[in-house]
């Protein structure tokens, strides 16, 4: 992964896109997609698809440089982008998650307590007291 992001840095890689040129660094701020015309990660990402499918280069030939080399480094860096931000993401629901079970079972077992302590008996609870 290092590997394209030295390439893109080297190259001073820009994308461009309907609100201006973004740099590599520009496209950690987008969101993945929008439903209303904001700039994002997949519409940048299927429009550099589309330029590779449309170029017809001939991925056999290695040792002649093909004419999408800038192309499909610039879709090989948005395309790690987006599993990076996906996995992040993910990372946060699960961790939202299982902050939510800890907080429910935090308030189930406070629940059960104070059952506990109001199944005592007026002297348990006042020798409990008295010992606090």
């Amino acid at each position: 992964m290092d590997d394209i992001f030295l390439k893109a840095s080297k190259l001073k890689l820009r994308f461009d896109t309907t609100k201006g040129e973004l740099s590599v660094e520009d496209l950690w701020s987008l969101p993945l997609a929008s439903n209303t015309g904001r700039v994002n990660l997949y519409d940048i990402g299927n429009e550099l698809n589309r330029q590779l499918q449309a170029s017809g280069d001939v991925f056999v030939d290695s040792d002649k440089p093909r004419q999408n080399d800038r192309v499909e480094l610039a879709f090989n860096v948005v395309k790690t982008i987006i599993e990076d931000k996906r996995a992040e993401a993910s990372a946060n629901r699960d961790a939202a998650e299982k902050a939510a079970r800890k907080q429910r079972i935090r308030e189930i077992l406070a629940e059960k307590k104070d059952g506990a302590l109001k199944d005592k008996s007026i002297e348990e609870l006042e020798a409990e007291l008295a010992g606090i």
